[in-house]
C-alpha cells in the first residue's frame, strides 16, 4: 500500500526500499495529506503504520492510484490475454488499522480491526468488476478476523489467508490459537468461498522454545 500512497518523496530512506511507480516518487503524501494515514494510540496521525480507510477522499485517492497502475500493468506486453491480480493490502506491521474515531467505531460495528480495509475492498470491487481484487487476512489485531456482515463478498475480491501465529506443526484444535484460527476460516467460508491459505511451514519457535498451548 505505500507504493500507492507514498508518506514522503522516494528519496526519503523510509520508503526508498518500496519503490513507487514513477509518477508518484515526487510525492509526499504524509507531508501534504496527514489525515490520509492511521492515528495511533495518542490520537497522532503516523506514517509507518497504515491508512485511514474510512476517509473519503483517501478513497478516492487511493482509488484513483489503484486503476492507474492497473491500466499500467495491464498495457505490458507480457500481460497481454492475462487476467490480472491486484493485491491490495494493509503494511506488515501488527498494529490496529486506524485508532480515529470513525474506523474505531466502523470496527466496533462489524466486529473486527480490519473492517476499514474489508469495507473499502468490497466497494471497489462491486464498481470495478472486470478486475480481480486480491487481499491478506492478516494478524488478529489486523484483518484476519473477518468483519460481520449482511452479504457475501464480491467475487472478485479474493481473501488469502495468512495466519502467522497459527501453529501448522498442529492440527487445528490442537492449541487456542489454532481454534481462533479454525474459527477465522469458518467465518471467511460464511462471506466467500474464494479464500487462499498461506502456509507457513516453520513450526515457529521463539526463544529457542516450541511453541504450546498456554
Amino acid at each position: 500500500m505505500p507504493m500507492l500512497l507514498p508518506p514522503y518523496k522516494y528519496e526519503n530512506r523510509i520508503i526508498k526500499h518500496l519503490h513507487p511507480p514513477v509518477w508518484l516518487r515526487d510525492k509526499a503524501y504524509f507531508e501534504t495529506n496527514p489525515e490520509y494515514f492511521s492515528m495511533d494510540e495518542k490520537g497522532q496521525r503516523v506514517p509507518d503504520r497504515h491508512l485511514c480507510f474510512t476517509n473519503p477522499d483517501l478513497q478516492k485517492e487511493l482509488t484513483k492510484n489503484i486503476l492507474r497502475i492497473y491500466e499500467d500493468v495491464k498495457k505490458l506486453p507480457a500481460n497481454a490475454g492475462r487476467t490480472l491480480l491486484l493485491n491490495i493490502g494493509s503494511y506488515d506491521k501488527a498494529y490496529n488499522l486506524c485508532l480515529c474515531p470513525n474506523c474505531k467505531a466502523v470496527q466496533k460495528e462489524y466486529k473486527s480491526s480490519g473492517a476499514p480495509l474489508i469495507l473499502y475492498l468490497i466497494d471497489l470491487a462491486k464498481k470495478h468488476p472486470e478486475i480481480q481484487f486480491f487481499t491478506d487476512a492478516y494478524q488478529r489485531s489486523l484483518t484476519q478476523i473477518p468483519p460481520v456482515l449482511n452479504e457475501k463478498l464480491p467475487n472478485n475480491l479474493i481473501i488469502n489467508l495468512a495466519p502467522i501465529n497459527a501453529h501448522f506443526s498442529h492440527s487445528w484444535a490442537a492449541t487456542s490459537l489454532n481454534r481462533l484460527t479454525r474459527d477465522d476460516i469458518i467465518n471467511w467460508s460464511k462471506l466467500t468461498k474464494r479464500i487462499l491459505l498461506w502456509y507457513y511451514p516453520n513450526p515457529y519457535i521463539r526463544d529457542g522454545r516450541f511453541i504450546s498451548d498456554p
